[in-house]
């Protein structure tokens, strides 16, 4: 009965239940400012990642703000809920480990070998679950929205295809950040930020002219193309080897790429046998899920246990946190 306010309503009161609980959890109370307890470069610090977020904050609405604005309601509904899809693989593989990576990381910034293992394993650990999931998305678009959203919505496909793609290298990139955190080095991420934004929102101004579509291409093309120089420039702030890192990520890349053209082949295939979208969901999914489980068993350590697992990455209770 309260409308749109509802969904106001339901975000303040998941905040305002989130303050409580911390509050009680936590044995910190607010109190007046005092000076000389080292609060200044806390400060700082937290200045340089607010100023980030609002930065990235305005970049990830800048497509919905320019698709509502040209284009109308449906339109962007459309696009919004193909971002979500969009957004799944991301969520699930490096969010959950973002919250124990940044202490981990920073506890072994006097020990680069061993931050450089971790780090490595870590965003092996999100590709391999991340990119599996994007390339499900690439694949099998158009039956997932039938699926999940029903025939009414078919136009969501086209741009889950795109933004799928766009999900692959935000799911390689997406642990770079924790770099930059771990070693307290806000004001570089937010000058990275800002650089990155500028671009992504340059592509979408230019893709805007085309529609929905095209600003899905142009986000797509524009995450493809900063990919590389995102984890460039993490690497060079942690004096870490990129190489390294890719050649921990290839494997996992190049199974996912042999999956979903296993996928692809298997939906062409499937469509001259039968018109149903759930004949073809299951051949695609079948096709390539065995494509990947049979290539990475034969890939070399592709599933291989590293530091993360008890090989000295990450430091554990009763160890010094590895200075060297």
């Amino acid at each position: 009965g309260w409308g749109y306010w509802a969904l106001v309503g339901q975000a303040l009161a998941t905040q305002a239940i989130r303050l409580a609980l911390v509050f009680v959890a936590s044995d910190y109370r607010p109190g007046p400012p005092r000076a000389g307890v080292g609060t200044r470069g806390l400060v700082a610090f937290g200045g340089y990642l607010t100023a980030y977020a609002l930065v990235t904050y305005v970049g990830r609405n800048l497509d919905n703000i320019l698709i509502g604005r040209s284009w109308g309601p449906a339109a962007l509904g459309y696009y919004a809920r193909a971002y979500f899809l969009m957004s799944l693989p991301l969520m699930l593989a490096a969010n959950a480990l973002s919250g124990v990576m940044v202490p981990a990381l920073s506890a072994l910034e006097h020990d680069r070998e061993r931050l450089g293992q971790a780090y490595r394993e870590a965003t092996r650990a999100v590709a391999l679950v991340g990119l599996p999931l994007a390339a499900l998305l690439l694949v099998a678009a158009p039956e997932l929205v039938r699926l999940l959203y029903g025939d009414r919505w078919t136009a969501v496909g086209p741009l889950l295809r795109w933004l799928a793609l766009a999900a692959m290298a935000q799911t390689v990139v997406a642990s770079s950040g924790w770099l930059y955190i771990a070693l307290g080095r806000g004001r570089a991420l937010l000058l990275v930020g800002l650089a990155l934004t500028t671009v992504q929102a340059a592509a979408l101004v230019v893709g805007n002219r085309w529609g929905p579509r095209g600003v899905a291409i142009a986000y797509t093309l524009a995450s493809l193309a900063l990919a590389l120089p995102t984890l460039w420039a993490a690497h060079g702030v942690a004096a870490l080897h990129l190489a390294a890192t890719l050649r921990a990520v290839g494997p996992v890349l190049a199974v996912t790429a042999i999956a979903t053209a296993a996928g692809l082949a298997a939906g062409m295939a499937a469509t001259r046998l039968s018109d149903s979208w759930a004949v073809l969901l299951a051949a695609k999914v079948a096709c390539g899920v065995i494509s990947f489980l049979a290539c990475g068993l034969d890939s070399s350590g592709i599933w291989r246990p590293g530091p993360l697992r008890g090989g000295g990455g990450i430091p554990r209770e009763g160890h010094d946190g590895g200075a060297a």
